[in-house]
């Protein structure tokens, strides 16, 4: 799926899009579940304390 296709199907802005996995902006994790679902993926997320 190209990049302009995921943002259609997210709704947002290609360039949103590219902010986001640049790192320029900071993405929620119920954004980052929105992503994995249209992407037809499983989003495990773990939090280490030692870090």
């Amino acid at each position: 799926m190209s990049e302009t296709e995921l943002a259609e199907r997210l709704g947002v802005k290609k360039s949103y899009l590219n902010a986001i996995s640049s790192g320029k902006k900071n993405v929620t994790i119920s954004q980052l579940e929105r992503i994995a679902e249209t992407l037809n993926m499983t989003l495990n997320i773990s939090f280490d304390k030692n870090k």
